[in-house]
């Protein structure tokens, strides 16, 4: 069985968030990645910018995300392409832009 391999960190020329909740989902810093950037190295840099501030990642970011931890807060930092500020639905509702029409009659 293979592994999922994830495409956060393949070329692309669409922008990427490395984002860092806290575990209640408030975001408490966003910086955005022109699109053809190297994502892997910037979440590397990312990670590295937080241990100099006494945070420790508590496992690798192979998956695109890592959780922080210093004493006893913990933060979750992920890289995305989604901008964590967009207020759009994430969700697609196959339904919503159907209009209900009423049987035809035989």
């Amino acid at each position: 069985m293979s592994r999922y391999v994830p495409h956060l960190f393949a070329a692309d020329r669409r922008p990427r968030y490395i984002v860092v909740w806290s575990l209640q989902w408030a975001i408490i810093e966003r910086t955005e990645l022109e699109g053809n950037s190297n994502f892997d190295a910037a979440m590397a840099v990312a990670l590295q910018r937080w241990a100099l501030q006494g945070w420790d990642a508590e496992g690798e970011y192979d998956y695109g995300f890592a959780f922080l931890r210093k004493d006893r807060e913990r933060r979750l930092m992920a890289i995305t392409p989604r901008d964590p500020y967009d207020e759009r639905p994430q969700s697609f509702n196959p339904y919503r832009s159907l209009a209900i029409k009423p049987p035809a009659d035989s």
